[in-house]
């Protein structure tokens, strides 16, 4: 019986040795790691390119919500200007990649630029008529979506 116990534990130090030092001995030594494909640094870069346009596009709308009720501080909107607007740059950066979903991408921050423009325009009082931010919107929306679903998530 105790026999048995001590055989046990010396079978789960060595199943821990070997799990712990052997495995990535072995995969090293061996080059066991596949390397990604091209199709697996394409996905990676459109996910990216979608999430960094998921972010500039939540960060408007978050910012736009909090302070566009008049009258609107324009010390604080230039900030959200500058903020935004190096959001969606950063977004159309991370979207160089060629894919269908990057290009949908870029569409959608064209349209949030345009957004941007538009809110800012709003709030400086330089608007000659009211465009419909919510139909921009809309748009910017439905372009990250389908962008997401081309970049399979």
């Amino acid at each position: 019986m105790v026999g048995r116990l001590v055989q046990l534990i010396v079978l789960g130090i060595v199943a821990y040795y070997g799990y712990t030092v052997g495995l990535p001995w072995a995969t090293e030594r061996f080059n066991l790691r596949s390397e990604p494909t091209e199709e697996d640094r394409a996905a990676e870069e459109a996910f990216f390119c979608v999430s960094q346009g998921d972010r500039a596009n939540d960060q408007l709308v978050s910012e736009v919500r909090q302070i566009i009720r008049p009258p609107v501080d324009q010390a604080v909107w230039s900030t959200v200007l500058i903020q935004v607007g190096g959001s969606i740059s950063a977004a159309e950066t991370a979207c160089s990649c060629s894919g269908e979903a990057c290009a949908r991408v870029g569409e959608a921050m064209y349209e949030l630029r345009q957004l941007l423009t538009l809110f800012d325009d709003m709030v400086g009082g330089r608007s000659q008529s009211f465009g419909n931010p919510a139909v921009r919107q809309e748009r910017v929306d439905r372009l990250l979506n389908e962008a997401r679903s081309l970049a399979g998530g």
